[in-house]
């Protein structure tokens, strides 16, 4: 993203620097502390990894319409692509639907104060999130904001309702359920074994759907992980004058449809009872034949705007600055080809509550 560089120009007496606070209050009313800044986890998994198995599709349209391909797999007989000589190909028919999809919108704002902007463009007061620097606190809150707006859609991408906030997309766990999927499975409260993978994986494929990645929660993650080593009963090396990690972990397993990564986000829901964690296992469909199923479609890629030219928000002593974006969250196959394994446990069992948000 390009950075925006809000120096006024103006003269900067050196009393200014002692005033400098660079506190950034957002639109959800929290005041975020420079310190506190580069501890704040800017991340999308989810989101990063749609975008990274295609480019991005930019179509600036009021809203989007959709042809939707509601089956997997084309009819006609033989139902191979090749066909006799002389002859004309096999009929093409996939069971369609036109179906219109309204844009989302997705944005944060925020605002520095002037002499904040000022001094900080000055050398000795370093602006930075975590190892980027920037030139100034305008610049440094475009780029928070930027990433607030990504992960945003990231968060809804999985558990966005447009039932309960019509203004959001549907998002995974809201689509990929018993009612419109093929493959979902309720596995009520057994726990996650690496049996349990496989023949899941087999089940989709046994009806011509192939999962090409897993999604889930990193508490997930780690019961997978644990369960394929119990499975092959991997040990752990430990080697002397090494400084390391000590346990096995691993971003990827082998299925029946071959290597698939585990991209875990932590929007993904879990639960627990005080002793037992359970969670979902998402056997994600991103593209079929070689056509994308599962990605965002853009009207408005993420966009800085400074909220001083837009009419009735200027400010002469702030500097308002807001990032949008608007798209639309595409599932080509009406989401029946995802896969879903439902309340599965996790393999270990905690033995402490479930702290407060900020608690120990």
């Amino acid at each position: 993203m390009s950075v925006i560089d809000m120096t006024t120009g103006k003269a900067v007496d050196p009393a200014i620097l002692a005033a400098l606070t660079a506190s950034l209050t957002v639109t959800y009313g929290v005041t975020i502390a420079p310190e506190t800044v580069s501890q704040i986890p800017l991340q999308s998994p989810i989101l990063d990894r749609l975008r990274s198995i295609g480019q991005d599709v930019v179509k600036p349209d009021l809203a989007a319409v959709f042809s939707i391909l509601t089956a997997a797999q084309f009819t006609g007989t033989p139902s191979k692509t090749a066909f006799a000589v002389g002859n004309d190909p096999n009929s093409i028919n996939p069971a369609r639907e036109i179906q219109s999809v309204t844009k989302k919108s997705y944005g944060a704002s925020g605002g520095v104060t002037d002499v904040n902007v000022i001094a900080s463009s000055m050398p000795g007061a370093p602006i930075s999130i975590n190892t980027e620097r920037f030139a100034n606190d305008a610049a440094m809150l475009l780029n928070l904001l930027y990433a607030v707006t990504l992960e945003g859609i990231d968060e809804d991408i999985i558990n966005g309702d447009a039932t309960t906030d019509p203004v959001e997309f549907n998002g995974i766990e809201t689509m990929v359920t018993a009612a419109n999927s093929n493959w979902y499975s309720d596995k009520a409260g057994a726990t996650l074994t690496a049996a349990l993978i496989q023949e899941h994986v087999a089940w989709m494929m046994s009806g011509g759907v192939y999962p090409t990645a897993l999604y889930c929660n990193p508490i997930i993650h780690y019961a997978i992980v644990e369960a394929f080593k119990a499975r092959t009963n991997v040990s752990i090396n430990v080697q002397d004058n090494r400084v390391g990690p000590l346990g096995l972990w691993a971003d990827s397993i082998v299925t029946p449809a071959g290597v698939l990564p585990i991209i875990s986000d932590r929007f993904f829901d879990t639960a627990t009872d005080g002793t037992y964690i359970t969670g979902d296992l998402f056997f994600a469909v991103e593209y079929h034949k070689g056509v994308r199923l599962l990605y965002p479609e853009w009207q408005l890629l993420p966009t800085a705007i400074p909220l001083s030219k837009v009419m009735g928000r200027g400010r002469a002593t702030s500097t308002e600055m807001a990032v949008w974006a608007h798209l639309c969250l595409v599932e080509r196959t009406n989401w029946w080809a995802q896969g879903r394994m439902a309340n599965i446990v996790a393999a270990f069992t905690p033995t402490l509550t479930t702290p407060a948000v900020g608690g120990p």
